[in-house]
């Protein structure tokens, strides 16, 4: 075999035999322990767009501290469940830790576990975000539908421009 066709054969894994492998491997080492994410374009394209117009990002505010009533991974403990007075074929849905500014305006409170938005289901808090974030707007009035002392009820809350931190 020629040496320049030794340079650029294929390895196994798919890398050449010119040193690419190795540099890989390199790569990879120093980037353990950090966290790699993407942001789709289309979210991008409208953060820049607002940031140009505005010089900020203004987000919906509903003014609540959650945890996931189902989450697996921090598990409400037996105790909390019972306090919680849940019907039994309720299992999804957020439990309000903190209620502030328009939350608490409207009388949600600590302990209240929400399971819908105008209707459509909120299991989790990531869904809660993304409902206010990509469906809601400034000023919307919201139609939440929560557990409080095992009873349904709803309420309405008027969302307001998220604070700055």
């Amino acid at each position: 075999m020629l040496p320049s066709m030794k340079a650029t054969a294929a390895a196994p894994g798919g890398f050449e035999r010119t040193g690419h492998r190795h540099q890989h491997d390199e790569n990879r080492r120093h980037r353990r322990g950090r966290l790699g994410f993407a942001i789709p374009m289309n979210d991008v394209t409208g953060i820049v767009k607002e940031l140009m117009l505005s010089g900020k990002i203004a987000r919906p505010y509903l003014g609540v501290y959650t945890v996931d009533l189902g989450n697996p991974y921090a598990p409400l403990s037996k105790q909390d469940l019972k306090d919680l007075k849940l019907p039994k074929d309720v299992t999804e849905g957020v439990v309000v830790l903190d209620a502030l500014g328009p939350a608490k305006d409207a009388g949600l409170k600590l302990n209240d576990v929400i399971t819908k938005f105008n209707g459509k289901p909120i299991k989790t808090t990531l869904e809660l975000r993304k409902y206010l974030y990509y469906e809601a707007k400034i000023g919307d009035s919201l139609n939440v539908t929560f557990y409080r002392g095992g009873k349904e009820q709803s309420l309405k809350v008027d969302l307001e421009e998220k604070p700055g931190e």
